[in-house]
């Protein structure tokens, strides 16, 4: 029996409870944006940001600071207290001289009062602390390879309050406790004339002492807890054998080759995904555009000192209409992603698989290439990133391994070609053009590398043996055959990581050109035990008939 960590996200009900846990997003909020402002303002006059949480979170502190001597994992100081004590006191005295950051660091301290709950607080500045790392850290990967980003990562900024759609804060167990072991009491201000509690009762399955911290979460106008705790699971004991190869996509949202000879490609339609992504685009623009158009009257308005607060109580109600639409598309789209991996999760289990390698190509963008707005927009608005942590942890629980990878170049090579010299041709491809990037190379250089690159381009066009064409479509030259495109990205997902996998050339070609196709709603209303059964090679005639009762399936 393995345990493992997991998270439990509690929709808050009420208008009372909801607009206490708003209310107090609200205010953390506001204390980022002057956290971050500040730090703005130091860095404009200084050159540098203040990184340091005990510095930062000691400089809304009347009292001294006292620092500790940091230490490394095997107990040898990193960075002594005197050093620390020294680089603190220079920022007070940076700040001293600088009226603007005295000022902030008022407003701060203010806030800090008024949100009255310093673990929240504390919370806040470690996040906004990671944040700026990990923009650090994206910017030197950009510097490396700037194709594998959609633009320059930007630094963490402050947001209008009314445009935050989504919140979260980490709180604790300072900041809760549990109650004859079923119910949990949040407690949101730390106040001892009118602290304010949530008080939320928890499934059986939760053992009160098995949770570790909770989050505070708001998605528009939802209010949520988010309870991680440990769960312990035992797993039985089942031939695993297989290893299967999942590509995401946008018209086909999940893609599973598997190496198991008796089972078909499966292709679950990302059509219906695509076609709420579509909605709610339409009804958030239609809804900004309303926004802007009151906003333009009220400025009109305003300029002639004329009454705005009808207009601005009309504007105000469709902010709250589009945070509404917001919050419904993040429980829509929750409930149908958990649905979804539970049933793959459950299928995998079922027909043997003990490792699955996941393509993540689609959570940048598919392969970091620049597919054109209409395109982008929908991999950006499609969280593929929570598809994949979904199945991961749920595969885990069935002790399935999981491995994420690079699609690079496995969507354009033909399954019978060399992926092992595509991919050593590729990696000196993609190093070519990231030396392209550099504007400040002489003129002769520079030629030089678009012939290399010209010559790279030529040379992998021909090893890839095959193209992509026409809806969805492969076309393999050394079969001379058409195969479904994403059985052959998922395929060669593949084959990065595990070679051979199938010698049966037959038995291949069959599983690439003939996928079942299900839509969402027919996978989900059928039992994993028909999913399987009807997913098998042998008994084609059968089978048929099996898919002839699932709506929409489709071969290619």
């Amino acid at each position: 029996m393995k345990s493992y960590k997991r998270a439990l996200s509690i929709r808050i009900s009420g208008k009372q409870r909801k607009d206490r846990i708003l209310n107090l997003q609200y205010e953390l909020a506001h204390f980022r944006n002057l956290l971050i402002i500040f730090n703005q303002i130091y860095y404009k006059t200084y050159g540098y940001i203040i990184l340091n949480e005990s510095y930062l979170f000691n400089l809304l502190s009347d009292k001294p600071y006292r620092p500790r001597d940091t230490k490394d994992e095997n107990g040898n100081i990193k960075k002594s207290k005197e050093e620390k004590l020294k680089e603190y006191n220079g920022i007070l005295q940076n700040i001293e001289k600088n009226q603007e950051l005295k000022d902030f660091i008022v407003k701060l301290k203010q806030q800090k009062e008024k949100v009255k709950n310093v673990y929240a607080v504390q919370s806040v500045i470690r996040q906004y602390i990671k944040d700026y790392n990990s923009y650090f850290k994206s910017i030197k990967k950009y510097a490396k390879n700037p194709s594998k980003f959609r633009g320059k990562p930007k630094p963490p900024k402050a947001k209008k309050l009314k445009d935050i759609v989504s919140f979260t804060v980490e709180l604790n167990a300072n900041s809760f406790d549990i109650i004859d072991d079923r119910y949990l009491l949040v407690r949101l201000t730390f106040d001892d004339e009118n602290s304010r509690y949530i008080k939320v009762k928890l499934p059986e399955y939760i053992d009160g002492e098995k949770i570790k911290s909770i989050k505070i979460k708001t998605i528009g106008t939802d209010a949520y807890i988010d309870v991680v705790y440990t769960k312990k699971i035992e797993i039985e004991k089942a031939e695993q054998k297989y290893i299967a190869g999942i590509d995401l996509g946008l018209n086909n949202l999940i893609t599973i080759f598997s190496n198991n000879p008796s089972l078909r490609t499966l292709i679950i339609s990302g059509k219906e995904i695509k076609s709420f992504n579509q909605w709610f685009n339409k009804e958030k623009a239609k809804i900004q555009s309303e926004i802007d158009l009151l906003q333009n009257q009220i400025n009109k308005l305003s300029k002639d000192d004329l009454n705005t607060d009808g207009l601005k109580q009309k504007k105000g109600e469709l902010i709250n209409k589009q945070k509404q639409l917001s919050a419904f598309r993040e429980r829509y789209l929750n409930n149908i992603f958990h649905q979804i991996t539970k049933k793959i999760a459950d299928y995998l289990y079922e027909t043997g698989h003990k490792k699955v390698i996941i393509g993540n190509g689609a959570t940048n963008s598919k392969d970091g290439i620049d597919l054109g707005n209409k395109t982008n927009q929908h991999f950006v608005s499609i969280p593929f990133r929570k598809i994949i942590d979904m199945l991961k942890y749920k595969l885990e629980e069935y002790g399935i391994e999981t491995e994420e990878i690079s699609e690079e170049f496995t969507s354009k090579t033909s399954p019978f070609a060399n992926l092992n010299e595509v991919l050593e041709i590729g990696e000196e491809y993609l190093k070519v053009k990231r030396e392209l990037n550099n504007t400040n190379l002489p003129e002769k250089e520079l030629n030089q590398l678009k012939e290399k690159e010209k010559e790279l381009r030529e040379q992998l066009n021909t090893l890839y043996q095959g193209k992509r064409i026409k809806r969805g479509l492969f076309k393999d030259y050394i079969t001379n055959k058409i195969f479904n495109a994403d059985a052959v990205g998922s395929y060669n997902i593949l084959r990065k990581v595990a070679m051979p996998l199938i010698n049966n050339t037959k038995l291949l070609i069959d599983k690439l050109s003939r996928p079942i196709k299900l839509k969402i709603k027919d996978l989900l209303q059928v039992s994993r035990e028909f999913v399987v059964e009807m997913l098998q090679i042998t008994g084609s005639r059968q089978n048929r008939v099996l898919c002839k009762i699932v709506e929409g399936y489709n071969f290619l």
